[in-house]
């Protein structure tokens, strides 16, 4: 549980760094983040059942001696990874329509700025998903999985 709250913690340093120094409204787009977050999630219960995903998430909130195997810390492992991936192209994809739809509106200059700052933040969304969220839990099942390793060589 302490490094879900560390990565929680990490997240929130994140936004108040950006919250000081400017104006954090801009950075704020629901659609956007329901579109980098929810539609990997969709396409990650098309690749894992639900209870590998619980199963995933309960890995990495568990304490080094719950008896977990490296098999399964690395199967965990894999479903963050792919949901990060999952992440990212459901970001990329949503900034392209947005620059298409940007492209095919130049004709009033007032619309073509906001939505291009629309079309990034999609983006942007999705590199946060996967830095702050994706790639931590990925290494921290990662070592998880190389200690358990380590420890069944041991009692063998």
């Amino acid at each position: 549980m302490s490094r879900i709250l560390a990565l929680l913690s990490a997240l929130a340093v994140f936004v108040i760094m950006f919250a000081v120094r400017i104006d954090i409204k801009p950075l704020i787009d629901v659609p956007s983040a329901i579109i980098v977050t929810v539609l990997p999630l969709l396409f990650l219960l098309a690749i894992y059942s639900p209870a590998e995903l619980k199963k995933a998430v309960s890995d990495l909130g568990a304490p080094p001696d719950a008896g977990v195997s490296a098999f399964e810390y690395r199967n965990s492992s894999q479903a963050f990874l792919v949901y990060g991936i999952l992440g990212i192209a459901t970001g990329v994809c949503a900034a392209i329509i947005s620059v298409i739809f940007v492209l095919s509106n130049l004709g009033d200059p007032k619309i073509v700025i906001v939505d291009i700052s629309a079309s990034v933040i999609a983006l942007f969304y999705s590199l946060v998903l996967f830095v702050f969220f994706c790639y931590p839990a990925r290494s921290i099942l990662e070592n998880a999985a190389r200690r358990a390793e380590l420890f069944d060589d041991e009692t063998a």
